[in-house]
């Protein structure tokens, strides 16, 4: 019979009733909710009438909206966000918005979401799940191969999206590159597209690349992460048609 004190079971001489891998798993499971958690916060914030909300933003993923610059106007609503905010929650260049009022790519499924993204911002009161970009680095050698990489931009954007990866180096050495990743830096060179384009036509045989995406990567087809639920519908507004087509994005097919 076990050992009972105090109402607890002394169950150190049982067998787990799950696998050391199963344990190991929903360890791992665990600490990635808990970096989610960490990197996604909410922002509620209310502007007067035609006021600019303080935030400019690239939504030519048609999944979320990149924040490309961020005003220090304590006017603006996002200035005075900041200004009382801590650190932690404070919005940044290069944060994400994956979603608003409600509304995120999950909701708006087969519709135009950045065209709805776009309206909501724009209204009297926005609430935005913001979320911090998640960041890594590949080192490829091109070896006289192409990237494999089929590029588009935003004309005011800071990076260059991922819209296809076909065979190259990137598929053949990188498999943790993602469709809708977005290149923020090339050989260490940042900011606009124009200078990320030429930076990755170099013909150089070592290429650095930083990619960014928001946390989780997954937010967009679950509808859900740890600690902060997203709605399964939307419940302010509702998602826009197709037939909105974002102005400014342009294609680059990368050799």
């Amino acid at each position: 019979m076990d050992d009972v004190v105090d109402g607890v079971s002394d169950m150190s001489t049982q067998p787990s009733e799950f696998s050391l891998e199963q344990q190991l798993l929903a360890a791992m499971v665990g600490e990635q909710e808990s970096v989610q958690k960490d990197n996604v916060f909410l922002v509620k914030l209310t502007r007067k009438p035609r006021q600019a909300l303080g935030l400019q933003v690239d939504l030519s993923d048609n999944k979320c909206a990149h924040i490309t610059q961020v005003s220090i106007d304590s006017r603006s609503p996002v200035g005075a966000y900041n200004d009382s905010a801590p650190p932690s929650q404070r919005i940044r260049a290069g944060d994400y918005i994956i979603a608003v009022n409600g509304l995120h790519a999950a909701v708006c499924e087969g519709q135009q979401v950045s065209a709805t993204l776009q309206e909501e911002l724009s209204r009297h009161q926005v609430e935005l799940m913001v979320s911090r970009p998640d960041t890594f680095e590949v080192s490829i050698s091109r070896n006289d191969r192409s990237l494999g990489l089929d590029l588009s931009f935003y004309h005011a954007g800071k990076s260059l999206i991922v819209r296809e990866i076909v065979e190259g180096v990137v598929l053949a050495n990188a498999p943790e590159v993602q469709v809708l990743d977005r290149i923020v830096a090339v050989n260490g060179i940042e900011g606009g597209h124009k200078l990320l384009v030429q930076a990755i036509s170099k013909q150089s045989e070592k290429v650095l690349l930083t990619f960014s995406r928001p946390f989780p990567s997954i937010v967009h087809e679950t509808g859900h992460h740890a600690g902060i639920q997203l709605p399964t519908h939307p419940f302010k507004g509702t998602c826009a048609s197709r037939q909105h087509v974002q102005d400014g994005v342009r294609r680059d097919v990368i050799a």
